[in-house]
């Protein structure tokens, strides 16, 4: 839990001010909060508990993803 506001509304400002960001969501899955992500903007969604090796292969996922779509255009 975020004071203020939550990690959706966060993502959608942050997306919006700045559209080359790249969001990687940890949560504790909650029903339907795979689809309000990818609404959000998220790049990638993890459910807690997860493991370190996971998050580190998730982000690396992320970074070679729009790495090669930034090298495409």
């Amino acid at each position: 839990q975020m004071p203020g506001m939550d990690g959706f509304t966060a993502t959608e400002i942050i997306r919006r001010r700045s559209p080359d960001i790249h969001i990687v969501m940890l949560t504790n899955g909650y029903m339907g909060e795979d689809q309000h992500a990818t609404h959000a903007g998220v790049s990638a969604f993890l459910l807690k508990p997860v493991s370190t090796q996971r998050v580190v292969n998730t982000l690396r996922a992320v970074y070679e993803h729009y790495k090669a779509q930034d090298t495409d255009s």
